[in-house]
């Protein structure tokens, strides 16, 4: 994973996921409005891949106090939502993807205390 995040990422670091969208999709997959995100209807297709680095993830959710599986899940959420065009390159961003992760965490009934990102 290490290796992963400095080729593409530049960072010479561990990291616990990281997402590879398949094409420039997002715009076409998401319009964002007063209450978040709205997903376009559109044919079933392949949006990307996200790795997932599970032993950073156990590593994580025991500092972070939670259920592996929960802070597995969580991740997958948080490279799905790299994959619908959001990042965290700034505040305002970042408070935009966390918002709508912690939506999807409730849907999904994921219980994190805190983000391991």
């Amino acid at each position: 994973m290490r290796s992963l995040n400095r080729k593409y990422r530049g960072e010479d670091r561990a990291t616990d996921v990281l997402a590879f969208p398949a094409d420039d999709i997002a715009p076409f997959l998401v319009s964002r409005g007063p209450l978040g995100i709205c997903l376009a209807p559109h044919p079933p297709l392949v949006m990307g891949d996200v790795v997932i680095d599970y032993r950073q993830v156990e590593r994580q959710a025991r500092a972070n106090g939670n259920e592996v599986a929960h802070e597995l899940a969580a991740m997958l959420v948080h490279g799905v939502t790299h994959l619908l065009g959001f990042d965290h390159g700034t505040a305002q961003a970042e408070a935009d993807m966390i918002a709508l992760e912690r939506r999807m965490h409730e849907l999904l009934r994921i219980e994190v205390s805190q983000f391991g990102h």
